[in-house]
Order: structure tokens, then sequence, then C-alpha cells
């Protein structure tokens, strides 16, 4: 957490925003919940190819886990994410891909019973 907390000071720093915690707030918001102003504070974080945006990219990707329609296609490519995740050398992201890692069959088992966390 402290990686992203300094990164986004660097990018307060070169920005107009002024609190670099806002933009680590905003990262945790996906990007239909998001005001055109905060989509255009990401869009400038993205661009200026910080760590926080690349763990905010590898976050985005794994939500498009639950668009696949099968357990074969959700394992190939929760595979793909893994080794994407644990190549990033961002050790938060790391450690999420590894816990992923050590739950493999009850994520995918959420394809066979269709259960899901939302209420």
């Amino acid at each position: 957490m402290l990686w992203i907390r300094s990164d986004a000071r660097r990018c307060a720093r070169a920005s107009a925003v002024q609190d670099p915690l806002h933009l680590a707030q905003l990262q945790l918001k996906n990007p239909g919940n998001l005001t055109a102003k905060q989509q255009a504070t990401l869009a400038t974080l993205k661009e200026r190819n910080l760590k926080t945006a690349r763990a905010y990219q590898i976050r985005l990707t794994l939500q498009e886990l639950f668009q696949t329609r099968s357990r074969q296609e959700g394992e190939a490519f929760l595979k793909k994410w893994y080794f994407w995740a644990t190549h990033s050398r961002l050790p938060p992201i790391v450690a999420a891909a590894k816990t992923i890692k050590n739950h493999w069959d009850g994520v995918l088992n959420g394809f066979h019973s269709g259960l899901t966390t939302v209420g």
C-alpha cells in the first residue's frame, strides 16, 4: 500500500489533483460508477505509466473473469491473468494472485454452482 500512496503523491504533484489519496480511492471504484471528472483524472493517471495505473488495469482485467461463460474458459482466462499478475513486480498484486491460486478450485467452482456473493 505504501508504493500506491507514494505513486499517487508523485502523480498528484505532476497534475492538478491536490489529494493523492483521492487517486487511490478512485482506483477502487468500478469504471461505470465514475463521474466524468473522475474518469478524466484516471485517464491522466493511465497516461503516466505509474505502478498504480498498472495495478488498476490488472484489477479491472480480473473482473473480466466474471464475463466468461464456462469453467474451462474461466480457467484459461485465470491462468493468463495469474501469469501477468505474478510477473507484474507489484508486491500487493503478486500477493493477491497467490491468494487466488491458493483458492483456485473454489474460484472456478463458482462457474459450476452459479453462486455469487452479490446480494
